[in-house]
């Protein structure tokens, strides 16, 4: 029996009526949600990113790009993304058809984004 796809990373970060989450699944795909709360239930954007999108990710997070902007097409569905370090926060915005949804992350939320997203690049990969 063929095993399930498991989480191996599932990290949320939660604002008042937001969250932010990171995953990576046994099958080494790392999707990043986007959710707002509406009418007590959470609206999501999801999409798979990629290797190299990860480390513009990353880079941002560092502080060493201040931008970084991607955008997906899949089965008809189109999203963008965009992530901006301004003053101590980045700012991650996804927008796909009715939701726009931006969530910031303080200093710390941003650190611990930072290594989970390392951690994503090596397992990607091994």
């Amino acid at each position: 029996m063929e095993s399930l796809n498991k989480l191996i990373i599932n990290s949320c970060f939660f604002g008042k009526d937001n969250c932010f989450k990171c995953t990576l699944n046994s099958n080494k795909e790392c999707y990043l949600h986007w959710g707002i709360k509406k009418d007590n239930k959470y609206a999501w954007i999801k999409a798979k990113f990629g290797l190299a999108e990860i480390g513009l990710i990353v880079r941002v997070l560092n502080g060493r790009k201040n931008t970084a902007s991607f955008f997906h097409s899949f089965n008809d569905k189109k999203a963008q993304f965009w992530i901006n370090n301004k003053d101590e926060f980045v700012f991650f915005r996804a927008k796909a058809n009715t939701l726009d949804i931006s969530k910031s992350l303080n200093e710390g939320e941003q650190e611990v984004l930072a290594v989970l997203l390392r951690d994503v690049i090596v397992r990607m990969n091994s």
